[in-house]
């Protein structure tokens, strides 16, 4: 299961674009591809994480997403 990349950049809030990219720690060219493809459970904790966010406050399914696939 994949977890949409909007949700995240809903949550970061006013924060601008290559403040973003820079605290989630990636590029536009791969947050680009992320954002087409969706995030990995371990990954949208990750970029969660470094933003001071719980995964679950930003995916309302995550944890069904973790039980899936097994993270």
């Amino acid at each position: 299961m994949m977890l949409p990349v909007a949700n995240l950049e809903r949550a970061a809030g006013s924060i601008s674009r290559r403040d973003y990219l820079r605290a989630i720690g990636t590029t536009t060219k791969r947050y680009q591809y992320y954002s087409e493809k969706g995030l990995t459970v371990d990954l949208a904790d990750k970029w969660a994480e470094r933003l001071g966010l719980h995964p679950a406050c930003v995916w309302p399914t995550w944890v069904e997403a973790v039980l899936f696939d097994g993270a």
